[in-house]
């Protein structure tokens, strides 16, 4: 059953709760939802947020408005992309899925050129991010700062400064509300289980020695499943 919201971010939490009531049941794919004014009685908030909640999950196609008939659940049962496309729109972000999904190919590329065009002083600097990660990690703190360095160190190693400038776009959507929410649960989950930190610092630590060593299609071949494991653990 629904229980009223409260929160400062109202529109994001109604959101959620909506795509839960989905997930469970209560609002059936096809179905046609109450109204406005039932559902903001029953959830215990005011229209406004409201309406800012199903716009976001039109937007992600959750619902559909039909003219005259009314607000109904999409025939499709929300998949994780969509709800985090919803849940992202609630707070006018970018969806963590979207943004890996385009890190993707683009870190890939970068650590081929990376092991091919690296120097010392690229060495240096992602073995000192390198090391600081895991300085993090280990001591139970959050690496995501030493993470994104690290990152960036690679993408300056590739001495192609369109693919560095574009690398630093990408972070730069990552700094929000929605994703530091998620990278925050996520964290408690992953950060803490001592099997998650060693394959987490393995991961960083054979990418960095596969373009220590020039071996251009290992290091892409890992950057490939480093982000790939980034989103199934989403």
């Amino acid at each position: 059953m629904s229980v009223p919201v409260q929160s400062n971010r109202l529109a994001f939490k109604v959101t959620q709760q909506l795509i839960a009531s989905i997930k469970d049941g209560e609002y059936k794919p096809g179905e046609r939802l109450p109204s406005e004014r039932e559902l903001a009685e029953k959830m215990g908030v005011s229209r406004g947020p409201l309406r800012e909640a199903l716009s976001s999950l039109q937007v992600a196609n959750i619902i559909i408005t039909k003219n005259g008939a009314g607000t109904f659940v999409n025939e499709i049962v929300p998949s994780k992309r969509n709800a985090f496309k919803a849940l992202a729109s609630a707070l006018s972000d970018q969806s963590p899925i979207d943004i890996l999904e385009v890190r993707e190919p683009i870190e890939v590329k970068a650590a081929f050129l990376a092991a091919e065009n690296r120097t010392e002083q690229d060495i240096q600097d992602m073995t000192s991010a390198f090391e600081k990660l895991k300085n993090l990690i280990l001591s139970g703190k959050d690496p995501k700062e030493a993470d994104m360095e690290f990152h960036l160190a690679v993408a300056k190693a590739t001495n192609n400064t369109v693919l560095e400038k574009t690398m630093e776009l990408i972070f730069s959507l990552m700094d929000k509300d929605f994703w530091e929410t998620v990278m925050e649960n996520l964290s408690v989950r992953v950060y803490q289980d001592e099997k998650e930190i060693a394959e987490y610092i393995k991961i960083h630590e054979d990418i960095l020695k596969a373009i220590i060593d020039r071996n251009k299609e290992k290091a892409q071949l890992l950057m490939k499943l480093h982000i790939n494991q980034q989103i199934e653990s989403l």
